[in-house]
């Protein structure tokens, strides 16, 4: 191939490498939960990171909906923005969950990289380990039943 044809063919690759970038950067925004979807009365859990602010304990239960319009509002790029802490003044409110185990409100994935993100930092829960878990155990009593009684999965499929 001369010079003259690779040019074009170049060209090409690039404007698709572009394309597969924008896809890419742009195919995860503006997705999630609606607000409207979510119950008036809906609320979560978050906590406050500051560690001058409760020495990074400060957690309380906001509406669902004020903490989803406040993160559409203020998204920029990859980062989740914090909102202002009542009590420290400081962009440093994160969601949180709260450990259905001990009660701990906690940050997902405070508890270090490994394994869950749901894993409690205080007591080493994590319901979605525990839910694997059952689903693992379920899946193979499933393939008993299944020979057994023509039941798939613990449950009947008439």
């Amino acid at each position: 191939m001369d010079a003259a044809q690779k040019k074009p063919l170049m060209v090409g690759i690039i404007i698709v490498c572009f394309g597969v970038a924008a896809f890419i950067s742009f195919r995860g925004r503006g997705g999630g939960v609606e607000v409207a979807e979510v119950p008036e009365d809906a609320t979560i859990w978050v906590k406050c990171v500051n560690l001058k602010c409760n020495g990074g304990n400060t957690v309380y239960e906001m509406n669902e909906r004020e903490y989803l319009d406040f993160q559409r509002e203020h998204l920029a790029e990859d980062t989740t923005p914090g909102m202002v802490c009542p009590k420290c003044g400081k962009p440093s409110v994160f969601e949180a969950m709260k450990c259905p185990k001990c009660g701990n409100v906690f940050i997902s994935g405070e508890a270090g990289r490994e394994g869950f993100s749901d894993r409690c930092p205080k007591c080493k829960y994590s319901q979605r380990e525990e839910e694997e878990k059952m689903g693992s155990a379920q899946g193979a009593q499933g393939t008993q039943g299944t020979r057994q009684s023509g039941k798939r999965g613990g449950l009947d499929l008439e």
